[in-house]
């Protein structure tokens, strides 16, 4: 009896050839996740770079203040983050032109003012989160307050209503508008003028004596 055996001879080559074939399969997978992945991360990174300046902005609003012995407006920051004055524009309603400040506005000299800012005062200047900054205060007191000389007297104010009603009805006729920015991160940023009118001072112009 005769047995035959046929040896298939290996073909080492090709087994190499699929080898290779089959690493670089692997890498180029092994690639297109390691991109994806850090291209999902970037994404996330970058979306929460953007989440982060807008949970980190400044917010200005104008506090009216009007008292029967104080009127006052103030430039408040109600964001989170710095706020900085990239200009500032104070303007009459229905008139062409600016004014270097609220108290140039309302054309007032005969009169002391306590406080009032000009331009020059506030370019650049920065308003930190919940601060504020006062544009401009006016205040009167009253006379003879606690004079016994005047006891049979009502007091009265160092600015007679009309006066006050006046200066009231004024400080209505203005609007202020601010350009501003903040710094995020190390970098400025700009956002959109917004304008604010100084109409509660219009509801009191003839009340003397009543409150905001």
């Amino acid at each position: 009896m005769c047995f035959e055996f046929q040896l298939n001879v290996i073909n080492w080559g090709t087994i190499e050839a699929l080898a290779t074939a089959l690493a670089v399969v692997f890498a180029v997978v092994a690639w297109k996740t390691a991109r994806n992945a850090w291209s999902t991360s970037q994404e996330a990174l970058n979306q929460q770079r953007k989440h982060d300046k807008l949970m980190v902005r400044p917010r200005p609003f104008i506090r009216q203040c009007d008292y029967e012995n104080m009127l006052e407006v103030l430039l408040l920051n109600g964001g989170t983050g710095p706020l900085i004055i990239k200009a500032i524009a104070f303007r009459r309603k229905g008139c062409n032109g600016e004014g270097n400040s609220i108290h140039e506005l309302i054309s007032a000299d005969g009169f002391k003012y306590d406080t009032f800012l000009e331009k020059r005062d506030l370019i650049n200047r920065a308003i930190g989160p919940g601060k504020e900054l006062t544009l401009f205060k006016f205040s009167r007191k009253r006379e003879n307050e606690g004079s016994s000389r005047y006891e049979n007297r009502s007091p009265r104010w160092s600015i007679v209503d009309e006066d006050w009603d006046e200066i009231r009805a004024r400080l209505s006729r203005i609007e202020i508008v601010i350009n501003y920015g903040d710094i995020s991160e190390g970098e400025y940023e700009t956002f959109k003028p917004e304008t604010f009118e100084l109409n509660i001072f219009s509801q009191y112009a003839h009340e003397s004596g009543k409150r905001a």
